[in-house]
């Protein structure tokens, strides 16, 4: 197993990482499991935050027990639809060392070809 992400090994500005995310019928499907209230035919916002949300947990990995989310802004200029290919970019934004214990920010982008969808800036206080 691969050793969890330290506070240390954050550095603001760099890149952690990427990925391609593709928007299957069997994502869509899934949908109404953590968004019941979602309607079928309109779920671009829904679709967006599940996108986000993947795309940290697969990107900033592996992650220390015990961090706490402790802030999120979510900034969108479009929606994420059914069978599109999202490229996702999180780097690092920011980090400190407060009395509370290290805190890290990460910025996620959301883009599909050349149009840009959302922008999440999620705070932690880290682990280790």
């Amino acid at each position: 197993m691969t050793k969890p992400l330290e506070f240390a090994d954050f550095v603001v500005g760099d890149e952690i990482g990427q990925m391609l995310l593709d928007v299957t019928d069997k994502v869509c499907a899934a949908l109404p499991g953590s968004f019941p209230e979602a309607e079928e035919e309109n779920i671009g916002l829904e679709l967006t935050v599940a996108t986000m949300m993947q795309a940290y947990l697969s990107i900033v990995t592996p992650r220390p027990q015990g961090n706490i989310h402790t802030g999120m802004t979510f900034s969108l200029s479009g929606w994420v639809n059914p069978r599109d290919s999202i490229r996702a970019i999180a780097r690092c934004v920011s980090k400190e060392q407060r009395r509370s214990g290290p805190r890290v920010v990460f910025e996620i982008l959301l883009t599909c070809g050349d149009r840009d969808i959302a922008k999440a800036e999620m705070s932690f206080l880290w682990a280790q």
